[in-house]
C-alpha cells in the first residue's frame, strides 16, 4: 500500500512539475492564451495534491504504528497496576533510619 501510493504521489508531483514549466515557458515567451495560466494553475494543484497524498500515507503509517503499541502499553499498564497491588507496608525501622540520614544530612549542610 505505501509504496504504491508513493509511487502515484511521485508521478502526480512529476507530472504536475512538467506541465508547470511548459506553461511557465509558454507564458514568458509571450504565447498567452487562456488555456497557458489555466494549465499552470491545474499543475500547481497537481503538485499539492502530490504532497497531500504523501502526508495521508504517513499519517496512516504512524496511526498504524500507535494502533500495534497500544496493546504494549496496556500490557505494561496492568504490570504497574499488579505491581501496586503486591507492595506492602514498608517497616518502621525505614522510616527511623531515613530520619537519621535526613538529620545527619541537616547537620551537615548547617555547618
Amino acid at each position: 500500500m505505501k509504496s504504491r501510493a508513493l509511487i502515484l504521489a511521485w508521478c502526480l508531483f512529476f507530472m504536475g512539475f512538467i506541465f508547470c514549466m511548459s506553461s511557465l515557458i509558454n507564458i514568458l515567451t509571450y504565447k498567452i492564451r487562456i488555456g497557458y495560466p489555466i494549465q499552470l494553475i491545474l499543475a500547481c494543484l497537481l503538485m499539492i495534491c502530490s504532497a497531500l497524498l504523501v502526508a495521508r500515507v504517513e499519517l496512516t503509517r504512524i496511526e498504524n504504528r500507535i494502533g500495534k503499541s497500544e496493546g504494549v502499553w496496556d500490557e505494561l499498564d496492568a504490570r504497574v497496576r499488579g505491581l501496586e497491588r503486591k507492595k506492602g507496608r514498608v517497616s518502621s525501622w525505614r522510616f527511623t533510619d531515613l530520619e537519621y540520614r535526613v538529620a545527619e544530612l541537616e547537620k551537615k549542610v548547617g555547618d
